[in-house]
């Protein structure tokens, strides 16, 4: 494939991956189906730019396992940022940060396995098996002396975005009412 071609199909990926990330388009990142089919994005590309639809769908699956890649990489940055600070605060020790990252594979790893098995669950059935597996990692954690908040990703409880764009007790940086909804709720107006 010449040179000019490949940038030209990346480009247009990327082009089109920014836009439907904007709009928070689900289905745009949908990889190749159980049937074998094409997502549709790769297909209308392809027919657009007159390419073949495998050599398209090679660069969109390309692109799609390096950025995977590249947010897996950060978060485990920031996972090791949080667990670092945790020991020099004293919150956790360096042998209880080693039993977090162990358990954390260890039910990565068991979903991983059980990932067919939990597509062929009911609602119910799904939600039950959440709720066993949420109660022995709660164990596990209560018996290792551990918060099993820290067997969660990201920061859970902190800094959580209330509705109107400030932090949970942040009201410095809350974005202003609109003047409507001062109206029916009777708040005066903020400036």
């Amino acid at each position: 494939m010449k040179l000019g071609l490949k940038r030209g199909i990346l480009a247009a990926v990327a082009i089109s991956t920014i836009g439907a990330g904007a709009m928070g388009t689900a289905t745009f990142a949908q990889s190749v189906s159980d049937a074998g089919e094409m997502p549709e994005f790769v297909q209308r590309l392809a027919e657009r730019f007159n390419l073949d639809v495998t050599e398209v769908q090679e660069v969109f699956t390309e692109f799609k396992a390096e950025h995977k890649a590249e947010a897996q990489a950060k978060q485990a940055e920031k996972q090791q940022e949080r667990f670092d600070e945790a020991v020099t605060n004293g919150d956790l020790t360096t042998s209880q940060v080693q039993l977090i990252e162990n358990k954390r594979a260890e039910l990565k790893a068991s979903f991983e396995e059980n990932r067919d098995t939990f597509k062929d669950l009911s609602e119910e059935e799904r939600k039950a098996l959440k709720e066993s597996t949420r109660s022995e990692v709660e164990a596990w954690a209560e018996a290792n002396g551990i918060d099993a908040k820290w067997l969660k990703p990201g920061k859970r409880g902190h800094h959580k975005q209330n509705l109107r764009g400030g932090q949970n007790g942040d009201d410095e940086n809350r974005r202003p009412q609109s003047r409507r909804f001062q109206r029916q709720n009777g708040a005066s107006s903020q400036s």
